[in-house]
């Protein structure tokens, strides 16, 4: 939507950073700046899938922000080491869209985002497995293959992800059983040994 001669004061550059991501929807985010006398230049940065949710029969890869990036396969899942959700029901999924499960599960979606936004940036996609949010009041997965954790309400996910961390610092390498976070908010993580 920009043309060479156009005026470069009168280009919106949020309007068209949002234009190209929604045509876009591989692209996280695009910044638009001008470069006075003659210049502009836009940023993108790509999207790229973390988990995958089953939509009906199909596996969708979703990223971070729980925007829909397309469908896959279970074998390309596993050989990406996607999280796969399990407890949310998306409705009419369409490439590039936020996960929509209708009313009821709206606040699964921003849980899910925060959840997954913390297992991206902390780089624990190896790590977490088998995310399940059919409770949005205490969501679980499995962690290392050892550990299943529970993350209780929505609060301060990113505390309770950095108390998960410590506690498993502290914890042997041959142990298993359940971390439960959901008072983490009192910097303790709760451990039963299986």
């Amino acid at each position: 939507g920009i043309d060479t001669g156009d005026n470069l004061f009168f280009i919106n550059q949020v309007f068209m950073g949002s234009r190209l991501t929604e045509r876009l929807p591989y692209l996280q985010s695009a910044t638009i700046s001008r470069v006075l006398p003659n210049k502009v230049i836009i940023t993108v940065t790509e999207s790229s899938s973390t988990a995958c949710v089953y939509v009906e029969e199909t596996l969708w890869m979703i990223d971070h922000n729980c925007k829909l990036m397309g469908p896959t396969t279970a074998t390309e899942a596993a050989e990406n080491g996607f999280v796969l959700v399990k407890g949310l029901s998306p409705i009419d999924p369409v490439v590039g869209d936020v996960v929509s499960p209708g009313v009821e599960e709206a606040p699964k979606v921003s849980y899910l985002a925060e959840i997954l936004m913390e297992i991206d940036v902390r780089g624990l996609n190896s790590k977490v497995t088998d995310l399940d949010i059919s409770s949005v009041a205490n969501p679980t997965f499995m962690y290392d293959g050892r550990f299943l954790v529970k993350l209780g309400a929505k609060n301060e996910t990113a505390h309770k992800f950095g108390v998960l961390l410590s506690a498993v610092e502290q914890l042997s390498a041959g142990d298993t059983g359940t971390i439960d976070l959901s008072m983490a908010d009192q910097d303790k993580a709760h451990f039963m040994q299986s």
